[in-house]
């Protein structure tokens, strides 16, 4: 029934937002079946194919997208779940393709912009998939040794997303991107710098204890990061 589409829509995206994948495909399977043109649907099947790794059959979903509406390539979130599972693959050519497109569409590159991509019925554009295209992209120049352009991409990140909910991920991405360039140093700078009320504190020493382990080979500072997490919150 036509007028259920929204309701499954609806739990399909609750029941991915909590882990439960499986409730969720059984969600969006009626949805298709109901409605096999469905773009939105489409969507969200690679959505949570991508939480599966199923990388291969979240393209092909992505395909059927484009197959009912080729408008939607055009689309930033869009643009961010093909990048994904790109990178995801290991397809670095292909992801930072994919987010070179996305970040030069006008609801990235200004985030007065952001309401112009709400499309969706469903399915919302964020700022939060809005700094998500940024990091991914930097990520992928990175990946690319692109490390200047990378650099560019992230001041850019810092400059739009610093004071609000983003800026933990723009940071924690900084130190990764730094670990990438070799830059051990900057990185441990970055991470140090959160402090222990910072939003991103137990993160960052996560982030400190794998440095110290794997390529500064230190235990003792290895464990002196959870030791650090522990006495900020024994719980």
């Amino acid at each position: 029934v036509p007028g259920f589409l929204p309701a499954f829509m609806l739990i399909a995206k609750g029941k991915l937002a909590v882990g439960n994948d499986i409730d969720a495909a059984a969600a969006i399977t009626k949805v298709l079946n109901i409605d096999p043109r469905n773009e939105e649907g489409y969507i969200l099947e690679a959505m949570i194919k991508n939480k599966r790794k199923e990388f291969d059959s979240a393209l092909i979903s992505l395909q059927e997208a484009i197959s009912h509406n080729f408008k939607i390539r055009e689309n930033p979130l869009f643009a961010l779940i093909k990048g994904e599972i790109e990178f995801e693959m290991k397809d670095f050519v292909s992801a930072e393709m994919t987010m070179e497109g996305a970040i030069s569409l006008p609801s990235i590159k200004n985030k007065q912009a952001v309401g112009e991509a709400k499309e969706y019925k469903v399915l919302s554009f964020t700022e939060k998939d809005r700094c998500a295209i940024f990091l991914l992209l930097a990520k992928c120049y990175a990946k690319s040794k692109r490390f200047k352009e990378s650099k560019s991409i992230m001041e850019q990140a810092i400059r739009d997303f610093v004071g609000t909910s983003e800026e933990v991920n723009v940071l924690l991405t900084n130190a990764l991107i730094s670990i990438e360039a070799g830059d051990i140093k900057k990185a441990i700078s970055i991470l140090k710098a959160a402090e222990s009320t910072s939003p991103y504190f137990v993160e960052s020493r996560k982030m400190l204890a794998d440095i110290h382990l794997i390529p500064l080979k230190s235990r003792k500072n290895n464990a002196r990061c959870y030791y650090e997490v522990i006495e900020t919150d024994p719980t």
